[in-house]
């Protein structure tokens, strides 16, 4: 499994701030940056009620890292994809398998 992890991805967690006027807004700040392995999960796109989202779904996998929980955003390649879930891989406690989907349309402010 080591010597899949060929990948480099970077996990972001979410700090909410209240701006100015009063609002609350979203930022990302990186919390580690790590090795995985990435394989687009096919078709490049998902369908929701019969209609074509702008969306492809990726399974990553990881070494187990306290970091990433279910709202936290991978980026890769320069692209934000949010944790749709994560769990053990077949039972090798070391690994997570991470299934994330990437929205095209998804903006992302990063600290």
């Amino acid at each position: 499994m080591i010597g899949k992890l060929k990948d480099r991805i970077e996990i972001l967690n979410k700090t909410e701030s209240i701006g100015d006027a009063g609002e609350a807004t979203d930022t990302w700040s990186l919390s580690v940056t790590v090795w995985a392995w990435v394989r687009q999960i096919y078709p490049s796109f998902a369908i929701d009620d019969g209609n074509r989202k702008n969306e492809k779904h990726y399974d990553i996998i990881i070494r187990k890292n306290q970091n990433i929980d279910i709202t936290s955003k991978i980026r890769y390649n320069g692209q934000y994809m949010r944790v749709d879930s994560f769990a053990e891989v077949d039972n090798i406690e070391e690994f997570y398998i991470i299934k994330c989907a990437q929205s095209i349309n998804e903006l992302v402010s990063v600290n």
